[in-house]
């Protein structure tokens, strides 16, 4: 795989109807996903997983279907979509044996997956501060850019 994707979120406004959700970034398993709820005062509840189902698509997409029984999400409600894969290292090459591109390649696609979750929430974090008019952010633009 190669992740061509830049984001790692994405959000939909509840409709009362829609159910199927589409996810335009790559993920590996329902795990790698945390889903939000978030209500018309800005207040998020996490979405349990198992009040929901993935289907993984072979182009690197996902779609997720919110909830998998009951009532679509209603107007109102916002559900927020995001990558969460952990901040661990699993793959091992060691020295000395046979050399599987394969493990180099996951490697670093899970490496870059987790650079573009901590640019999402340091732009969270800059949303925050001009939402409560601390604009002077140094050297933290460059960083996003």
């Amino acid at each position: 795989m190669t992740v061509t994707a830049t984001e790692s979120t994405v959000d939909y406004e509840g409709d009362g109807v829609t159910t199927s959700w589409p996810v335009n970034f790559p993920a590996e398993a329902k795990s790698d996903f945390l889903l939000w709820l978030i209500d018309e005062d800005d207040v998020m509840t996490v979405v349990d997983a198992a009040d929901f189902d993935i289907v993984f698509n072979a182009d690197q997409t996902s779609t997720i279907t919110y909830p998998n029984s009951g009532s679509p999400l209603a107007s109102g409600l916002t559900l927020y979509i995001e990558r969460a894969v952990p901040y661990t290292q699993p793959t091992y090459i060691a020295n000395q044996r046979k050399f599987y591109a394969t493990s180099l390649q996951e490697g670093l696609d899970r490496a870059v997956m987790q650079i573009q979750q901590v640019k999402t929430e340091v732009n969270k974090l800059k949303r925050r501060a001009l939402r409560l008019g601390d604009g002077d952010f140094g050297n933290l633009n460059a960083i996003t850019n």
